[in-house]
């Protein structure tokens, strides 16, 4: 079978491409039992670098386990609770095979004493736990109490536990999402045991979590925001992904090409490499280009749905942005290409920058996030 090196879901292994710093700064927080958000636009492999990291650390030493919460289809408390009780219950799973009989005995008594049942599966392995439900007022209760059960197993039986939240702004959505945040952080901020990561996919909606100081996750977490990748390391990556695949390095020009027209952008690099790494020889600079040119097509429906929502000042700003990046937005020589006075722009800017359909390099040039939006403009 032929092996994937540009995967468009999560990137594992070999097809994990570098963010060396990432993952040791990642690293270091969960063996010090801190808890991180993750921070980044849509498709820039936030949950690859959590997968990456949960499979190293867990892998690491004996005791140690990496549960992932999805909650996606969280749209209402029962769901989120129900959600934390069946990680949880899995986490158990994993933790009473080497737990003796006499100590899953203690553990059911103190789970029934909060509500929750165990049930064991006749070979022992597989644990199955359930909670009241009630009203809302338990159901939020039960979702501290089970997070603090499971920090307490985990200190009485030696394990520690990673538990990847994924899709976390979704709790934000819901009526009680105050109580909510309230209730997760009650339970985490006490752990010895258990470092959360939480990621999701509306960055705006996550960072407001934990920025915002009303909320209860303010100065909770440590927040790592994630950029795109480097060149070099891109060039590393290509490279021996080429070899794997048909031998040889790619001409360097080639390279360079893949990482001009999609700007680097994680999804579009691996979404453009994943088409060029079907061929029977190595791409070249023509070969690269009409790749791209059918990407772009592919997403051109999207893109104009997008810019139909736009309103015509934001059109003539990520416009302007898409054919030439811009370091000072409010410059006289930017309002007079884009034909804005500067609180119109101001205003257009804020809200492409809260939608993340702009984003800034490291040199603090001011580009279109997406790099197929140039390709349609040019029609």
């Amino acid at each position: 079978m032929a092996k994937n090196f540009f995967p468009l879901a999560i990137a594992k292994g070999s097809a994990f491409c570098n963010r060396h710093d990432e993952q040791k700064q990642l690293l270091d927080h969960i063996n010090k039992h801190a808890h991180v958000v993750l921070i980044a636009p849509r498709r820039y492999g936030k949950s690859s670098l959590s997968s990456q990291v949960a499979e190293r650390w867990a892998s690491d030493k004996q005791k140690r386990l990496a549960i992932r919460i999805s909650m996606l289809s969280a749209w209402n408390v029962d769901i989120v609770s129900d959600k934390i009780i069946e990680g949880v219950g899995q986490a158990l799973s994993k933790m009473c095979p080497l737990v003796n009989m006499d100590e899953i005995k203690k553990l059911a008594s103190s789970l029934n004493q909060i509500g929750f049942s165990l049930s064991l599966s006749l070979d022992g392995f597989t644990v199955g736990l359930s909670g009241t439900r009630k009203d809302n007022t338990s159901t939020l209760i039960s979702i501290s109490k089970i997070l603090s059960k499971l920090d307490e197993v985990a200190a009485n039986t030696g394990w520690k536990v990673m538990l990847e939240i994924d899709e976390f702004q979704e709790i934000s959505r819901l009526d009680e999402n105050h109580a909510v945040e309230a209730e997760i952080r009650e339970a985490v901020q006490y752990t010895d045991n258990i470092a959360c990561v939480f990621l999701g996919s509306n960055r705006q909606m996550l960072e407001a979590m934990f920025s915002d100081k009303t909320r209860p996750f303010y100065h909770m977490c440590h927040i790592m925001r994630i950029h795109r990748i480097e060149p070099v390391h891109y060039h590393l990556h290509l490279e021996e992904a080429a070899k794997a695949q048909w031998g040889k390095t790619l001409n360097v020009q080639v390279i360079e090409l893949i990482l001009n027209l999609t700007e680097r952008h994680p999804y579009y690099v691996n979404k453009l490499c994943s088409e060029l790494w079907r061929m029977e020889r190595t791409p070249n600079l023509d070969t690269t280009r009409s790749c791209w040119l059918s990407i772009a097509q592919e997403e051109e429906s999207s893109i104009v749905a997008m810019m139909t929502a736009l309103s015509l000042t934001q059109k003539a700003v990520i416009s302007a942005l898409a054919f030439s990046p811009e370091k000072l937005l409010g410059s006289k020589q930017f309002l007079d290409r884009v034909g804005l006075a500067s609180s119109t722009a101001r205003t257009a800017i804020k809200q492409l920058k809260k939608d993340d359909m702009v984003y800034q390099d490291h040199e603090g040039f001011w580009h279109a996030m997406n790099p197929c939006l140039l390709v349609c403009l040019q029609k």
